[in-house]
C-alpha cells in the first residue's frame, strides 16, 4: 500500500468551470472543450514489432548463438504483449 498523506497537497483554484469527457476508440479522450487526446495503440505497435522479430528469427540458423539471442528477444516481447492484453 502507498500512503501519500504526508505529502503537501497543492491548493486548487476554483474556476466554476466544468469539462465533460468522452472516452472513445479512435481518439482516447475528447473533452467538451474540443481537445482531442490520441489513442496510444501500444498493442498494435508491439504486434508489428513481433512480426519483424519473427521474420528475423526465421532467417537465423537454428541452434546458433544469434538464433538464441533472437529467440530471447521474441520471448520477451511475447511476455510484454501478454501483459498488455492482461
Amino acid at each position: 500500500a502507498l500512503c501519500c498523506t504526508d505529502l503537501p497537497q497543492p491548493e486548487l483554484i476554483k474556476t466554476n468551470k466544468y469539462v465533460g469527457l468522452d472516452l472513445g476508440i479512435k481518439d482516447f479522450v475528447i473533452t467538451s472543450d474540443a481537445v482531442k487526446y490520441s489513442n496510444p495503440k501500444y498493442l498494435q505497435k508491439s504486434l508489428t514489432r513481433l512480426a519483424k522479430l519473427q521474420r528475423e528469427l526465421s532467417r537465423k540458423t537454428k541452434g546458433s548463438s544469434n538464433w538464441e539471442k533472437a529467440r530471447v528477444k521474441m520471448a520477451k516481447l511475447h511476455e510484454r504483449i501478454a501483459n498488455q492484453r492482461h
